[in-house]
């Protein structure tokens, strides 16, 4: 089983970039559509190839297409077609934190905002 724990499309740097590129008057151009899609399309692909070997959990992320506040709720399988094509057997999109069993082992994983936001306002000894 390999679970995927957040930011799995593009870093924050690379969506601050094609964010960036956004005109209030015009829209959204190309060129920033394409930056903010070509990451879902690649992470797509990559997916559909490992579902087809091994089970696979998509929690979402810091820089992830989802809801900010915590918990998350896991990405749309409309942004993930390829992926989404095996959903029920080998593909879970799940929420962050998202607590799972492997044998008799209970995980509990979340994908790094609140362990981030931890050392923002505590110091190191």
């Amino acid at each position: 089983r390999v679970v995927l724990a957040g930011s799995s499309v593009a870093s924050a740097a690379q969506l601050g970039a094609a964010a960036a590129m956004l005109n209030v008057n015009t829209g959204v151009t190309a060129r920033a559509q394409s930056r903010v899609s070509e990451p879902l399309r690649e992470l797509d692909a990559l997916l559909a190839q490992l579902c087809a070997f091994v089970p696979v959990d998509l929690m979402p992320g810091e820089s992830d297409p989802a809801n900010f506040a915590l918990p998350q709720q896991p990405l749309h399988h409309c942004m993930l077609p390829a992926a989404a094509e095996y959903a029920g057997s080998t593909y879970r999109a799940v929420t962050n934190p998202y607590a799972f069993r492997v044998e008799k082992r209970l995980f509990l994983g979340v994908s790094g905002q609140t362990i981030d936001d931890l050392c923002k306002y505590t110091r190191a000894p």
